[in-house]
């Protein structure tokens, strides 16, 4: 069995030169074309656009597979996360609706190759991508196989810059999705957390319904978690973008250079001093991993803190190495950072 991806200008290309390939398979080797099996496979996110239904539509009804979730993005949030939105932190969105569909689909047991669209200059993260990509290749790079093992993905285009991309569709006059005629440089999910404020402008411009309609999902996520008193983020602040990183202010701050304003801002946030805002900079544990915030504070609420910089030299730990001096787990730690927080600690 081989199925193909589709959605957007990459797919599309990759579409069109997959039919290339079977004609030339039909007039070379005629009986391995008549043995071939092979579809068109569309994952509804129920995140898309009107105009990614409508391209999609164009494509031949007879081998379009399109796999329909059991529950909506929206209503998904609501009544399955209450409100609990994806971000660049958590990203569980792609895991249910994108891989998380085909993997229910698909038998996991059998020998199927995914032909698809990816390219390695879409961003960092896909840039050692290749041509063939196994189950070994995809654990070796991502760290696990989101995956059956048996199954096998072609990247036809991996090598392709998006110029090359437009100049193909421009030279075989291919039909595709209205969103790029808009101003969108991509055609997926259209709520994303990796999306740019560029592209929030587009789909407030141009999908006003869709952007409506998450600004409301963004109220009731900051009023249910609580996001002012455990991200510190304002309602505008959070509206305006925040929400796509899924970190703290106070995260976000101490990721950057040490300043003086930066010290009395977070001290302001925080309710803390400017001595003890000054510790929560370029701290790490003895196992070398950079400390958060959260992890910061649980060192000084649990050992104590002192005010006076110069006095203090203690090294402090990470969530892991925490747990095990401590004897406890991550479920025991993360209960008693929102203990620490619920009783107005205002070290987290």
């Amino acid at each position: 069995m081989l199925y193909l991806i589709v959605g957007g200008k990459d797919s599309t290309v990759t579409y069109n030169i997959w039919l290339e390939a079977l004609k030339i398979l039909k007039q070379s080797y005629p009986e391995a074309y008549k043995n071939i099996q092979w579809e068109i496979n569309f994952s509804n996110t129920s995140n898309d656009t009107a105009d990614t239904y409508k391209y999609i539509k164009t494509l031949p009804r007879d081998k379009l597979n399109i796999l329909n979730p059991q529950i909506g993005f929206y209503q998904w949030i609501v009544k399955v996360k209450n409100y609990f939105i994806p971000s660049a932190m958590v990203r569980n969105c792609c895991s249910t609706y994108k891989e998380g569909q085909i993997n229910k689909y698909y038998n996991k047991k059998e020998n199927i190759t995914m032909v698809t669209g990816v390219r390695k200059y879409e961003s960092t993260k896909r840039a050692k991508y290749e041509f063939v990509m196994n189950s070994d290749f995809r654990t070796k790079l991502h760290g696990k196989d989101n995956l059956a093992k048996p199954w096998i993905a072609l990247a036809p285009i991996v090598e392709w810059k998006d110029e090359e991309v437009w100049l193909y569709i421009l030279r075989e006059q291919l039909e595709y999705n209205n969103q790029y005629n808009v101003g969108f440089n991509r055609c997926g999910c259209l709520i994303c957390p990796y999306q740019s404020d560029y592209v929030d402008l587009l789909i407030e411009e141009n999908y006003p319904k869709q952007w409506l309609r998450w600004l409301e999902i963004l109220k009731k996520n900051y009023v249910i978690w609580h996001v002012r008193e455990h991200l510190k983020w304002s309602l505008e602040e959070w509206m305006n973008g925040k929400w796509k990183q899924g970190t703290s202010k106070e995260y976000e701050l101490i990721n950057l250079s040490l300043t003086d304003d930066r010290i009395k801002q977070l001290a302001e946030i925080k309710g803390i001093s400017e001595a003890m805002a000054r510790k929560f900079w370029n701290k790490k544990c003895g196992c070398g991993k950079k400390l958060n915030p959260t992890e910061i504070a649980m060192n000084y609420k649990t050992f104590g803190r002192y005010e006076n910089v110069e006095e203090d030299n203690r090294e402090l730990l990470c969530k892991k190495c925490f747990c095990e001096q401590q004897g406890i787990d991550k479920k025991m730690y993360a209960d008693l950072t929102y203990r620490y927080l619920e009783e107005g600690c205002n070290l987290f």
